[in-house]
């Protein structure tokens, strides 16, 4: 019952019962297997709640090294009986410790060390017990046995099976996520044992390994070729079968489906006494295998023998034997290959199984031929031509070598060296029953009545091998016993006379993901004739409203055209019906790796109030950017490499675009478009310290040794990868992050997002970081923040004689905005740059628009920026700047990442709103002041160094899961973190508002925010133009400069117009052109 207590997540249970048997078969004396043991043994010193087996796979022993298997087998089980089997198992990593990382272990290495573990044991008398045939020397043959059941074809790989599952072998190794796929694999057994419990199927007094033996999908042995799902090949049988073929040219003019048609049409098989079984007027087999194998040679024989013997003593199977063989001498009547296939196509099935089998088993007594059989003799020439050409061509076999085909799948091509006995063929036919053999049969004997003698065992065969590619890995059958009166909705298919999908749906009608699923649901009842059965699971109560917005699924059941027959635009959402008082605003849901950005739009679609409108509000949408993101960990422990630069280009530029590592989880993404590209380490410390040595991922390429990972993306659909980094020789005690001022200096990466793939104003980033120039950052979203920001820009730009570089958060701004930018950058001499972040999909997700832009002003600064990028500012959307801001620009933070004004508490009328004096926060604060998040400066080199980030991200993750958690994200959270990561406290005078500061302190301020106010609620605009004098003639003057630029446009549009080349022309105002693509399709 322990296993139905909860736990932390990811937390393993520690019951005292072999609930988890992890079996490594390992060839001790392999490289391959020496991390794989070593691992094992970490988890038994760390007490892992894993029951451990070893078996040795001695495959590989030869004359010239079966004196050192049997050694290491023996001075194990010697330890292992003095000792225990955990002291047997250092045993082993104590010989390879000793031995070294490359070289073989050896009988004298074994010796030596037995000596050494065992002080009283001479080294005559230690070689005594490590021979063949001594005392120790059991297990062997047992051993053997049982990898031969396994079916393992790798020699020397090792193998690892958790609860009798076969672990997949690309992953058994130390560089790979082993531990980590243990231990997420013990967390599915967890969950399917834990049902059982809760059933009243397992209880405490049942052994859990043989509970688990005795389900029905376990297989009696466990063949990979057999039960691996991956890179399954089908034969194509669909074809036409052409008869009436009198010689090999005529077949070699079939396509490969129909000679394969053509072949099946003329095959015979044999069969057994119980090989047919009745369903209504059919006579069925249900399997139906083809061998080719040449039975001039040992491994074909054998091959067909063990198949016959598993056919004569078989239920509902058929077997088809067709030779791959060349070169059989025409007068040559005793040649196997053509009695066999004599022997299938004119004697009756079981006879013909008898028949063969005789001969197979005693090849050297006469051969007696059954006159039917001599008969036809005359003819196999042609046909054992025929079949080879279609062996040859079709399936890719050279002369002799053997294919297993179970109803249309292909198992093999068979090495020379492996087996596939009658066991095999047994476990295939198990198998192919469990996955849909028995299904099929089933639904065969519910409309029995209607299954007419011209439904065969060929037509099976056809059925399989149409439906069985097209099969989904993951079946769910809803229960039957559910009540379905009141809360099922029952949709009829279209065409019920017609073969249809079922299609089942549980969902909370009142919940955003229902929201998504219904526009899918319709779309498959438009595109499919299917059956559709809705089952409503509401939840009973809810504390507030469950969805508060309207939704649309952009998606078309086919392609759409015009009128005049031209296509489409594209599918739209389309809002109607919407009420027309309340202020709505517009988002867009987009997959995890697009960055789309608006590209027109007339209205604020932040702050749409339909009654104010009049009329429809039409919004367009680009798909900019698509991201790679991946995971990067360092090969040797495991950790992500902190502040690691990576670069993705192409063949004719290298360096488009890049990003570092993050801490948590070792994530990057960067932008991408469809195309071939490189990923690499960024020139520096990074290449200094770092090379890459393994890759992982979908349409990926890396050659061992090369510093260049070739990635392809054709697809819309994510792209993630894992990256692993080896430490350089002499370099592993170096720091990406270390105190280096030569090389950070030289280390900025994200080139300008202007030059490549940000959006601006032209203007290239220098590699060094211009040390005059004042970075400035801020966002805003919606026209009346813009409008503000705006004003700030003239603000500060009016106070200080040093350049300045604003940088905006690309994902929320207008195109209004984007626009106007670089009139504006002209007209106060200023830059620009557009930087963009795609919120990681593993990082707690708000839903709120707000709440997310308060996210980006605090979560991804590390990452935002490049790194030649030292210091920024933070100015809210809404200040007003009244002093020369480079003042604060050169403000030493004393060893502070980041350093922020405190609240003012001078406005005593509003000391009941300061909830930072009371409660959690002021006893969290510990006496220091909450800090507010309108204006910060960061200190970006510091930031990295200390990983503030990584820090920030990783206290957001485990408190925005509790809704009334950082109700005021972006200041919250640091303030939250103030123990962590300390804040540098600006004076008083760096940011005045009206809410918290008296008037008293006015004068002095150097930065007004318009603060909201949660007694007069007054709006921004009123209390902009109350409360700073000089903000009404920031205002006019922007008004002038965009009447000016409109004139302008207008007056443009005007000469063009009357142009008389073309009086068709028609001329709108665009955006600027976009950004250069990946031009490398």
């Amino acid at each position: 019952m322990d296993l139905l207590r909860p736990t932390f997540p990811g937390m393993l249970r520690n019951i005292r019962k072999n609930v988890f048997n992890l079996v490594l078969v390992v060839d001790a004396l392999q490289l391959t297997a020496r991390s794989v043991i070593k691992l094992s043994e970490s988890f038994v010193i760390h007490q892992a709640p894993i029951r451990l087996g070893l078996v040795f796979d001695a495959r590989e022993a030869g004359k010239d090294n079966s004196e050192d298997y049997i050694a290491i087998t023996c001075a194990f089980n010697y330890v292992s009986q003095k000792k225990d089997a955990r002291a047997a198992l250092s045993f082993l990593t104590d010989i390879y410790a000793a031995v070294g990382e490359t070289k073989v272990v050896k009988k004298e290495h074994i010796v030596k060390q037995l000596t050494k573990e065992f002080s009283t044991l001479t080294h005559a008398k230690a070689e005594e017990f490590i021979e063949e045939d001594s005392t120790y020397d059991y297990g062997r043959e047992l051993a053997t046995e049982f990898v031969q059941r396994l079916g393992f074809s790798d020699k020397g790989q090792p193998q690892a099976l958790l609860n009798g599952v076969p672990m997949p072998s690309n992953i058994v190794t130390a560089d790979s996520e082993f531990e980590e796929a243990i231990f997420t694999e013990i967390m599915t057994h967890t969950s399917t044992l834990q049902k059982a419990v809760y059933k009243g199927e397992m209880t405490d007094n049942d052994v859990a390994i043989d509970y688990l033996m005795n389900q029905p999908h376990v297989m009696p042995r466990l063949n990979q070729r057999i039960l691996s799902q991956e890179d399954v090949k089908y034969l194509d049988i669909n074809g036409v079968a052409y008869k009436q073929l009198g010689n090999v040219a005529a077949l070699n003019r079939l396509s490969n489906r129909d000679m394969t048609a053509t072949v099946m049409e003329n095959l015979k098989f044999f069969g057994g006494k119980k090989s047919t079984e009745r369903i209504g007027r059919a006579s069925l087999q249900f399997l139906t295998i083809w061998v080719f194998a040449d039975l001039d040679t040992q491994e074909g024989r054998s091959l067909l023998t063990h198949a016959l013997e598993y056919v004569q003593g078989g239920e509902s199977v058929r077997l088809a034997f067709i030779p791959n063989t060349e070169n059989v001498p025409a007068g040559d009547s005793k040649n196997l290959n053509r009695l066999a296939w004599a022997a299938m196509q004119t004697l009756p099935s079981a006879q013909a199984t008898e028949q063969v089998l005789k001969w197979l088993k005693k090849p050297k007594e006469k051969i007696e031929v059954p006159s039917k059989v001599q008969d036809i003799l005359g003819s196999t020439e042609l046909h054992l031509k025929m079949l080879r050409v279609y062996a040859q061509r079709v399936l890719g076999l050279n002369k002799s070598q053997r294919l297993v085909i179970g109803n249309g799948r292909l198992y093999g091509p068979l090495s020379a060296d492996e087996s596939f006995d009658s066991a095999d063929f047994a476990l295939l036919a198990r198998f192919s029953s469990l996955q849909y053999g028995d299904k099929v049969r089933q639904v065969l004997k519910e409309s029995a009545q209607d299954v007419g003698a011209d439904f065969t065992s060929d037509t099976l065969l056809k059925l399989y091998a149409s439906l069985l590619p097209r099969q989904t890995k993951n079946r769910f059958k809803m229960p039957t016993d559910l009540k379905t009166d009141h809360s099922v909705v029952l949709l009829p298919p279209k065409q019920e006379k017609l073969p249809h999908f079922d299609v089942v749906a549980v969902l909370d009608p009142a919940s955003r993901g229902a929201q998504k699923m219904a526009p899918m649901l319709i779309l498959l009842r438009q595109v499919l004739n299917c059956q559709l059965s809705l089952y409503m699971i509401p939840v009973p109560q809810h504390s507030d409203m469950p969805v508060k917005n309207f939704y649309r699924y952009v998606v078309e059941p086919e392609i759409q055209f015009e009128a005049n027959g031209v296509r489409s635009d594209g599918p739209l959402a389309k809002f109607s019906g919407l009420p027309a008082n309340p202020l709505l605003t517009q988002q867009i849901q987009v997959p995890e790796n697009w960055l789309v950005e608006a590209v027109r739009a007339v209205y604020d679609l932040d702050n749409i109030k339909l009654s104010e409108i009049g009329g429809p509000v039409h919004s367009e949408f680009d798909l900019e950017y698509l991201l790679l993101e991946g995971h990067c960990f360092d090969a040797s422990s495991g950790t992500p490499p902190r502040g690691l630069q990576l670069v993705l280009g192409t063949k004719s530029e290298t360096t488009l675009v890049d990003t570092i590592v993050m801490a948590n989880l070792g994530y990057f993404q960067l932008k991408a478009n469809p195309g071939a590209w490189s990923l690499r380490l960024r020139d520096g410390k990074s290449t200094d310290i770092y090379g890459i040595s393994h890759i992982d991922g979908d349409n990926t390429h890396y050659d061992a040794g090369s510093s260049v990972v070739q990635v392809l993306i054709t697809s819309l659909r994510s792209h993630v990868i894992k990256l692993r980094v080896s430490k350089k020789p002499g370099m592993q005690q170096a720091e990406l992050l270390a105190d280096d001022t030569d090389q950070a200096a030289q280390s900025g990466i994200w080139n300008s997002i202007a030059s490549s793939f940000g959006g601006s104003n032209g203007n290239q980033a220098a590699n060094d970081e211009d040390t005059e120039t004042i970075n400035i950052f801020s966002v805003a979203s919606g026209h009346l923040y813009e409008r503000l920001l705006r004003i700030m820009m003239i603000s500060l730009l009016k106070h200080t004689k040093s350049p300045v570089k604003f940088w905006f958060l690309k994902n929320y701004l207008s195109p209004q905005f984007t626009d106007f930018l670089p009139h504006m950058a002209a007209e106060y001499n200023f830059q620009y740059e557009l930087v963009q972040y795609k919120w990681p999909r593993w990082l707690h997700q708000q839903t709120e628009k707000q709440r997310t832009i308060w996210g980006y002003k605090i979560l991804f600064l590390d990452v935002l920026f490049p790194l030649n990028v030292r210091k920024i500012i933070f100015v809210d959307a809404d200040a007003i700047v009244r002093t020369d801001i480079k003042e604060l620009y050169d403000l030493d933070l004393g060893g502070a990442p980041y350093a922020y004004t405190p609240f003012c508490d001078s406005r005593k009328e509003m000391e009941g709103f300061r909830f930072w004096k009371q409660g959690y926060w002021r006893s969290h604060l510990m006496g220091r002041r909450y800090h507010i998040s309108a204006l910060y400066v960061v200190d970006l080199k510091r930031f990295r160094k200390i990983a503030a980030g990584d820090r920030l991200r990783g206290q957001y993750q485990a408190l925005s899961q509790d809704p009334n958690s950082l109700s005021n994200l972006d200041q919250d959270l640091p303030n939250n973190m103030i123990h962590q990561v300390a804040i540098k406290s600006l004076p008083d005078d760096w940011l005045w508002c009206q809410t918290w500061c008296s008037d008293s302190k006015f004068s002095s301020a150097k930065v007004i925010d318009l603060c909201n106010n949660p007694q007069t609620k007054e709006a921004k605009l009123t209390a902009a133009q109350r409360i700073v004098p000089e903000w009404k003639d920031y205002d006019a003057e922007l008004k002038t400069l965009l009447a000016r630029i409109e004139d302008h446009e207008n007056s443009h549009s005007r000469d063009i117009d009357d142009d008389p080349v073309d009086d068709h022309v028609v001329v709108t105002t665009l955006p600027p052109p976009p950004e250069p693509k990946h031009g490398e399709l």
